[in-house]
């Protein structure tokens, strides 16, 4: 079962920072997981569409200049990351999971993408809750060169009438993998998913008894705030 450090090591450092990914990293993480938003030209990583829990800002992130978001800091001390800052600190066999937040252009992001690539060619995995922007993305990425490289996810926070037809969308939405709240998830959801070659994905595991429940499903990986303890908890399963 893959382990995807969610924001980081984020039961220790505030998510989505610099130190929440480099503490995941040295904590043996394979695989890490952060959000991320256009605002005006960039692309950052912060997970609310408000400032003011992270922040302690008012207002929306989306009405940032870019120098203002320079100047914002998360828990009043962290700067806001820049997406290619985080492609800097992680190895090529680390596997990203870019959770699309918002986006206003989906080929202008795909080419920053591609940029960030040119040099740390990480595996990388777009998520969002957004399904039309997920079919946007897959548009905007044929005929570049991370067409067949980056992998497509569909979020959900429910557990679908028909698993089977569900699973039948997100194939044709071009997903490889179907990610789940993972209190609302079930066994025929993991089934169906696996008959397509569909990866199941869950959100946000930091419980022993529910790991272990997910581990009988054959869940293929799971989120967790503590990506060393979920590591720990998986190696004494085995």
């Amino acid at each position: 079962m893959l382990v995807l450090a969610h924001r980081g090591l984020s039961a220790h450092y505030p998510e989505n920072t610099k130190i929440a990914f480099e503490k995941a990293l040295e904590r043996c993480a394979k695989a890490i997981e952060c959000d991320v938003q256009q605002v005006g030209d960039e692309f950052v990583i912060f997970h609310d569409y408000r400032l003011e829990r992270l922040t302690g800002k008012t207002g929306l992130l989306s009405s940032q200049s870019s120098e203002e978001l320079s100047a914002l800091r998360v828990k009043t001390e962290y700067p806001v990351l820049k997406l290619e800052q985080l492609f800097e600190i992680i190895a090529d066999d680390i596997l990203v999971n870019l959770e699309i937040k918002s986006l206003n252009n989906a080929n202008a992001f795909v080419q920053y993408l591609e940029h960030c690539m040119q040099n740390h060619p990480a595996q990388v995995v777009l998520s969002s809750f957004n399904h039309p922007l997920i079919k946007a993305l897959r548009l905007s990425l044929r005929n570049t060169r991370l067409e067949h490289s980056v992998k497509l996810a569909v979020l959900i926070a429910h557990l679908p009438a028909n698993n089977a037809e569900y699973a039948q969308y997100g194939l044709s939405l071009g997903a490889e993998i179907l990610a789940i709240d993972a209190y609302l998830v079930d066994e025929s959801f993991v089934q169906q998913a696996h008959l397509l070659d569909l990866k199941v994905w869950c959100y946000t595991v930091n419980h022993q008894d529910l790991l272990e429940s997910l581990y009988k499903m054959g869940v293929d990986g799971v989120f967790c705030d503590d990506v060393s303890w979920a590591n720990n908890a998986l190696s004494a399963l085995d």
